[in-house]
């Protein structure tokens, strides 16, 4: 009987110091895993833009304006689908609101968005519209605007009656958003007769000398009209999803399968580089802690224990310059110019596990580097996000998170409120006047410029 007793209770214990194992094991998961907090911008919003020293993002209706330290909403008319702007012009492609036709409205103007009232807008008739005019067929279906080089690119469309269910394709460009002038892109592969399949306009880079316009079937110098031949082994014109330049003015370009390119009068294959998964359009060159990144947003189907896809992105560390690290003898890239997932000693983040936890699991549609300043010189990195919202990350910070304005840890006095305080002061400017429980010093705090700390 003594002999089943010990039996018992090693059994016991047994299962005992199975299930501690088991809780810390959960407990260690639970406390890496990030709180996600409540985006104050939401939905889906669209690229980012800088404009005379303000950075401008939109979602549905409402266009944001930042300027370092607070988010200011601006109600619009029109649904906003995308941004650009010059040095001179801040551009707004859009829906208007009654339209169920799908054509698409330019809108622009000459001076940053006004805190109140309404905007002031340049272009073409009661609605001031910017139009695209003069030529055989009328291309007013814009697709997509992106400037480079003080230059608006347009990439618009037109249907063709004698083609049945068939557009005509051409990219055209301004300076001064009345005279256009068309690029030589017309239609795929540079054949305006083509009926299109899904030809697009995705990005346009300039390396200071000459502008390359990339959509989907082919890369163009736009200098010399000339179509960017693919690499000789390659047996069509690659998928290209974005371009982009690098810091040291080196001109890249990325496919939809995550085959990177170097853009010059070839497209060089960079050989044996590759993102190693699918590419999703949100490309961005940041520098933190001295060291240049290149940052890809991804989709994959690899399993997460939270939504069951990888999304998030990959990065690669560029050179000291900010390009891609030297040839080798042979001629070849080198081997350093290497995607991997975030985190680690030199990264854009510090902690993987982290990451994982926070934007690894979601989709980002755009990215954007906000410039550095004397009191944050890695400035701040931005996410538009599928559904998410607006995500950030600022020096300091623990990992990814929502961009929410939360009331400072520092500042928890009504009477600081609109006086004191700016993190107090966009919290007013929510529009429904929500506020939240302290939880960490806003980035007013952490530098050391908020005037409810006494230094």
């Amino acid at each position: 009987m003594k002999s089943k007793t010990v039996i018992y209770f090693l059994i016991l214990s047994l299962i005992i110091l199975a299930l501690g194992s088991c809780n810390e094991a959960i407990f260690h998961t639970i406390s890496e895993e990030v709180k996600i907090l409540s985006a104050y911008i939401k939905g889906s919003p669209t690229n980012f833009v800088m404009f005379k020293d303000e950075m401008y993002v939109a979602s549905g209706k409402k266009l944001y304006k930042y300027n370092g330290m607070i988010w200011k909403e601006i109600n619009l008319e029109f649904f906003i689908t995308q941004l650009a702007a010059t040095d001179t012009y801040f551009y707004i492609l859009s829906f208007p609101d009654t339209s169920s036709s799908g054509k698409t409205i330019l809108k622009c103007s000459a001076n940053p968005m006004p805190d109140t009232g309404k905007p002031v807008w340049v272009g073409e008739g009661d609605e001031k519209e910017i139009k695209i005019n003069n030529y055989n067929y009328n291309y007013n279906e814009i697709q997509a605007i992106y400037t480079a080089n003080n230059t608006l690119y347009v990439g618009a469309v037109t249907k063709v009656p004698s083609i049945n269910a068939g557009e005509r394709f051409k990219v055209f460009k301004t300076t001064d958003n009345t005279n256009f002038t068309e690029t030589g892109i017309k239609g795929r592969f540079g054949n305006e007769t083509a009926v299109l399949k899904n030809e697009e306009l995705r990005g346009v880079a300039t390396n200071g000398t000459s502008d390359f316009i990339c959509t989907r079937s082919g890369i163009y110098k736009d200098d010399s009209n000339t179509l960017i031949p693919p690499p000789a082994s390659s047996s069509s014109q690659p998928d290209y999803i974005r371009i982009i330049k690098l810091a040291d003015n080196t001109i890249a370009a990325i496919t939809r399968n995550g085959t990177l390119y170097k853009i010059d009068t070839n497209a060089t294959l960079i050989s044996n580089i590759n993102v190693s998964r699918r590419v999703n359009g949100s490309i961005a060159v940041c520098k933190i802690n001295s060291n240049y990144f290149l940052l890809v947003g991804t989709s994959d189907t690899s399993t997460s224990t939270t939504s069951g896809y990888t999304h998030g992105y990959r990065e690669m560390q560029l050179s000291a310059s900010g390009g891609f690290n030297p040839a080798g003898s042979d001629g070849a890239f080198s081997t350093t110019n290497i995607f991997k997932d975030p985190g680690g000693s030199i990264s854009s983040v510090d902690d993987n596990t982290t990451y994982k936890s926070s934007i690894g699991v979601v989709p980002i549609n755009h990215f954007f580097h906000f410039p550095g300043t004397t009191e944050v010189p890695d400035g701040i990195l931005f996410a538009s996000t599928q559904q998410k919202g607006i995500w950030s990350f600022r020096q300091g910070d623990v990992s990814w998170n929502a961009d929410n304005m939360e009331l400072c840890a520092n500042c928890n006095e009504e009477n600081h409120a609109s006086v004191k305080c700016g993190c107090i002061i966009k919290l007013i400017q929510r529009p429904n006047g929500e506020v939240q429980t302290p939880k960490q010093p806003c980035l007013l705090c952490k530098i050391k410029k908020c005037p409810c700390i006494n230094e």
